[in-house]
């Protein structure tokens, strides 16, 4: 199990008791590393809705109001990363990251995610591209690692009737 062998990393010990004054032993140990992983997956899982659902949710829209998301996506853009013009997003981005900045977009104006009873999830972060920890390529990040967590949303969004084949992510 991957949670025992990092639970014998000596740093485990060292983090845990600086963080809370306790020191671990034997079955704490082991929880708090599994504690790690689940605030790790409740990320990433989070992000694969969010991209997703912004995904699905612009997919839906008619033109104009898909032109209103993108305007925002550039103006959110303009000038922080070489490569954020208009044309570049739409052919060079990766589209996991392209959903991620109009999640980001869509929250801003206040359009919520076209799927019945799902609001928007994103970080805080409201620094956008140009810094690793930006809030699109955190989205990015996190979709891209959670492999099982993607499945996962990918298994509820689709029981809530959204086709995430169709949607090219």
């Amino acid at each position: 199990m991957r949670a025992a062998r990092r639970a014998d990393h000596p740093r485990v010990n060292e983090l845990f008791h600086v963080q809370t004054g306790v020191n671990l032993e034997g079955g704490l140990k082991e929880m708090f590393i599994l504690g790690l992983q689940t605030d790790c997956f409740e990320r990433r899982y989070t992000a694969a809705l969010a991209i997703i659902s912004a995904a699905y949710s612009y997919s839906m829209m008619p033109a104009s109001e898909r032109q209103r998301v993108d305007t925002k996506v550039y103006e959110n853009l303009s000038g922080t990363l070489v490569g954020s013009s208009p044309f570049e997003f739409q052919r060079l981005f990766p589209s996991p990251l392209r959903a991620a900045c109009r999640a980001l977009a869509m929250a801003d104006l206040n359009i919520p995610p076209a799927i019945e009873g799902e609001k928007w999830k994103l970080p805080k972060s409201k620094r956008w591209l140009g810094v690793p920890s930006s809030a699109p390529f955190k989205l990015f990040r996190h979709y891209k690692a959670g492999k099982e967590a993607r499945k996962q949303a990918q298994h509820y969004l689709e029981a809530k009737g959204v086709d995430v084949q169709s949607l090219g992510l």
